[in-house]
């Protein structure tokens, strides 16, 4: 194991649970972050420079913009710096430099950007070049008129931090011949400065409306990743979290290698890129602008006769590469030429873009499995007086604070709530709760009791709920889903209550529980691995329920014996899903609607072939707005096989897809596809180190493709 948490900067998404926290970038904030306030703010002169690695930009176009809370990529453009060339919009100096001359509104709430289009570096002016730099709340730049900050840089670095960061709240339009337009914006539910929940325990009256503050935290995300000070990559964030300061100056360099150019990858007469892919590769125009543009290019189904997705300048390239770190699905050659295969994958070419001309530094010494950016916790961290307490039992934890993340859960303004090992004894756990910017907001004492922690979920009364099972199956007296105070005003996670064993039929989802999900009504829904019944759920009874004081009737399905629940997911509706496995080696799934008790479950196996194939869900499933289950299957697990089954869940009977041939697809609003691609050839191995008889992996692999728009399945 290393030493570091880990998770995904596309939401504070799933953890790669190991030693470390590792919050990873695309659109989602856990950097510190001052809230904007609800007056307009007037700003004063501003002044700032922009380089290409070492080399001034001059004569490019810059912008001061403000967020909007109109929708996703719409900002608005609050004043152009002050011209200095000889033609209109060549606003940067011999030397770079830009000036704001201010004397203008910056609405409330708004956040503020500065987007500098096209220049000339050296090389000649490039109509590729589009660099921004991410300042934050207008409210917070300013005392009165005077602008408080020190003069603002941006380079490749901060439009690195900026396109991480804010990549789902980015839209840019135009081309390269009538020029781009930045525009970075939130719907009104997710603009807000600080997420909360129109209920009792948030407040009816300061919280009129319940919002998220995912914009906020993107811009905070920027910041902490790269200073707009000096435009440099930070080491640590103020939490001490390690940044990957490695990975964003070699993606500087990458960067430069197109900024300080002429340009490249987009068509002559049309201003588009003209990046294409095929089954026989993907072309570009030989130019560093449009390898870039190639190699962080994708298809929407993944397969090369896909809708290609092909940026035409150097935000964009950042923001693709933001939404898909893989970079492009095709491989190359060594040498990485437009058109060419072979085995030389799009991180690695990426990786060589910018070596020839390195300016930031410290930079990697060899292309990582993929691009992704993430702010880590070493272990130890969130240390404090209650959880150095050690375990009762024999494991006494060598650290304190955070060891070994197993699992963890978010609340409405992005707080987490962390299952915490001590990663020599699986009977030795705690919770810790950090803010959305890495401050510890607490965590509890370490638990002895013999009793595994497995899943972990929030509801909108800040409340963390675990189930909780151990050594001696159904009949453990800890068996049971803990309640815990886990919210941002509660100094350290307190147990509240406790679901625990029972052996009635009503309410034997408690048995043995492994998996929860919490849906928008705050119902708990339970997946269970011993009794009678493999689900049920923990209803909210009787209002108010007070965040101390949460009061629940318990629910559970009794037919048909659905054998061991291996996940918990609710879906957008708040139907419920869940997959199980049994002792004859099969999975289904099963679906709870939200206006019913009665589960649907699927046809069993068509063959012993297929059971085989369907050994256990492995714990996690997920649930597509189309109404798909997608959930991982295992088989015989010496083999190390792992293979993704995807479910029709709003169908009469949910469909189980395992055939390589294309199935009868459901009634949708447009009808999706079957497609394949290619993947590894298959090992020619057949038995594992345990003697266990292992197929080889399925090629090619199946996908389903469905087209933007498909958002009604019918039966």
């Amino acid at each position: 194991m290393s030493d570091f948490l880990k998770s995904s900067f596309l939401r504070p998404s799933l953890l790669a649970l190991s030693a470390v926290l590792s919050l990873s970038l695309s659109g989602c904030g856990i950097g510190p972050v001052t809230a904007s306030n609800s007056t307009d703010t007037i700003t004063g002169p501003i002044a700032g420079i922009i380089h290409g690695g070492p080399n001034p930009v001059v004569g490019a176009e810059v912008i001061l913009y403000a967020t909007t809370s109109t929708g996703y990529g719409v900002g608005t453009q609050l004043q152009e710096a002050t011209q200095v060339g000889a033609s209109a919009h060549q606003d940067t100096s011999s030397t770079g430099n830009f000036n704001f001359a201010g004397g203008i509104t910056c609405p409330a709430g708004a956040y503020a950007y500065v987007v500098a289009y096209g220049g000339n570096s050296g090389a000649g002016n490039n109509p590729n070049s589009v660099l921004m730099a991410a300042l934050g709340a207008c409210s917070t730049l300013f005392s009165g008129t005077t602008y408080t900050g020190n003069v603002i840089w941006v380079d490749e670095l901060t439009t690195v931090a900026a396109g991480y960061a804010l990549s789902n709240f980015i839209g840019i339009t135009g081309t390269a011949i009538g020029g781009y337009t930045v525009g970075i914006g939130a719907d009104s539910t997710n603009a807000a400065a600080t997420g909360c929940v129109n209920n009792a325990y948030y407040g009816l009256v300061t919280c009129p409306t319940t919002t998220a503050a995912g914009l906020a935290h993107a811009f905070a995300n920027a910041a902490t990743l790269v200073s707009t000070t000096n435009g440099q990559a930070n080491a640590t964030t103020t939490t001490s979290a390690v940044i990957p300061n490695r990975l964003i100056n070699t993606l500087g360099n990458v960067l430069q290698a197109c900024v300080n150019s002429t340009g490249g990858g987009t068509s002559a007469s049309t201003g588009l890129p003209t990046t294409a892919t095929s089954a026989g590769g993907t072309t570009y125009d030989g130019t560093n602008c449009g390898a870039l543009s190639a190699f962080t290019s994708y298809t929407r189904n993944g397969t090369p006769t896909g809708t290609l997705v092909a940026a035409g300048n150097t935000l964009g390239f950042v923001q693709n590469l933001a939404k898909r770190p893989g970079g492009s699905s095709s491989t190359f050659n060594s040498a990485c030429a437009s058109g060419s295969t072979g085995t030389t994958t799009a991180a690695t070419c990426i990786l060589n873009l910018g070596t020839p001309a390195v300016y930031y530094t410290p930079v990697m010494s060899a292309a990582p499995p993929d691009w992704s950016i993430s702010i880590q916790w070493p272990k130890g961290s969130f240390s404090n007086a209650t959880n150095s307490t050690t375990c009762v039992t024999s494991s006494v934890p060598a650290t304190n604070g955070l060891l070994y993340p197993y699992m963890l859960a978010t609340d409405i303004n992005d707080n987490l709530a962390i299952v915490n090992g001590d990663g020599s004894a699986n009977v030795c756990m705690n919770i810790i709760t950090i803010g959305f910017d890495g401050t510890l907001i607490g965590a509890n004492a370490f638990d002895g009791t013999s009793t595994q922690l497995n899943s972990i979920a929030m509801d909108d009364f800040g409340h963390a709920i675990v189930p909780v099972h151990g050594a001696g199956g159904t009949s453990n007296p800890n068996n049971g889903v803990r309640i815990y105070a886990a919210g941002s005003g509660d100094s350290s996670p307190t147990l509240i209550t406790t679901y625990e064993y029972l052996s009635t039929a009503a309410t034997a989802a408690e048995d043995l529980p492994y998996f929860v999900a919490v849906d928008s009504n705050d119902t708990i829904w339970i997946g269970n691995e011993g009794g009678v019944n493999g689900f049920g759920w923990l209803t909210l009874n009787g209002t108010p329920n007070s965040h101390l004081t949460p009061v629940y009737t318990a629910g559970a399905i009794t037919t048909p014996n659905t054998g061991k629940s291996e996940s918990a997911s609710i879906d957008i509706n708040n139907n419920f899903f869940t997959a199980t496995s049994s002792s004859s080696n099969t999975s289904r799934p099963y679906t709870i609607k939200a206006t019913s008790s009665t589960a649907l479950v699927s046809s069993p196996p068509a063959s012993a072939t297929e059971a085989a194939a369907t050994d256990e869900a492995s714990g996690v499933t997920s649930v597509t707005s189309n109404g798909f289950m997608v959930l991982p299957d295992t088989t015989q697990p010496t083999c190390r096989e792992l293979r993704f089954r995807m479910w029709c869940t709003r169908c009469p009977t949910p469909a189980r897809r395992t055939s390589l041939a294309p199935p009868p697809p459901p009634t949708l609003a447009v009808p999706p596809t079957w497609t394949t691609r290619s993947s590894p050839a298959p090992s020619t191995a057949t038995t594992s180190s345990g003697g266990a008889t292992c197929r080889a992996p399925l090629t090619p692999r199946q996908v389903l493709s469905i087209p933007p728009g498909s958002t009604a399945l019918t039966p």
